[in-house]
């Protein structure tokens, strides 16, 4: 995981100047929903397997438990390891580091002081709800309830980021309220 996060940091300083920030955004968001929803289907699948094991068990008595255990499993238990990289990969890309430039360059100089700070505020109130909301969804749905929540919420902020947050690189505050001013009417 330390691997995904080095890299994904690194290569977002590289591609930062040359991508457009909104399309960062976008594929950060649209990335997180679909490792979160993956994460949700690990889950599903370990209870296959689980049920499988009960089911093959009590069916074929001959069969010793190495080779029930080996026909109900779906060799999938490298997914939550690989998904959760992935997942820092493409937050790292987007919600991790352009979000902080956007929220910059659309507000004005006026208010940013302010702003910045309240931006900062509520980025740390939805990580503390985001992990003290995480054990208790856990044990009320083993963990994929939580996963498929998070995933419609990252979906949700695709949404928003579409239709409202227009691309800020490379360009001045007057363009930008320009296109603020146009998407309002």
């Amino acid at each position: 995981c330390g691997l995904a996060l080095f890299t994904s940091n690194t290569l977002t300083l590289f591609i930062a100047g040359k991508c457009p920030r909104r399309i960062m955004l976008l594929v950060s968001s649209l990335g997180c929903s679909l490792t979160l929803a993956v994460m949700a289907m690990s889950y599903e699948l370990r209870k296959w397997e689980g049920r499988c094991l009960e089911v093959s068990t009590e069916l074929y008595t001959n069969m010793t438990r190495e080779e029930v255990t080996s026909s109900c499993s779906y060799n999938m238990d490298w997914l939550p390891i690989l998904d959760s990289m992935l997942f820092l990969f493409v937050f790292n890309l987007g919600y991790g580091s352009m979000i902080w430039i956007t929220v910059v360059e659309i507000l004005p100089p006026s208010i940013r002081t302010y702003t910045n700070g309240l931006a900062v505020g509520w980025v740390g109130v939805l990580s503390f709800i985001t992990t003290f909301t995480y054990p208790y969804l856990n044990d009320a749905a083993s963990g994929q309830v939580a996963f498929l929540i998070y995933s419609a919420i990252s979906f949700v902020g695709f949404l928003c980021l579409a239709i409202i947050v227009p691309e800020t690189r490379g360009r001045t505050e007057d363009e930008i309220k320009t296109i603020d001013t146009e998407q309002k009417a």
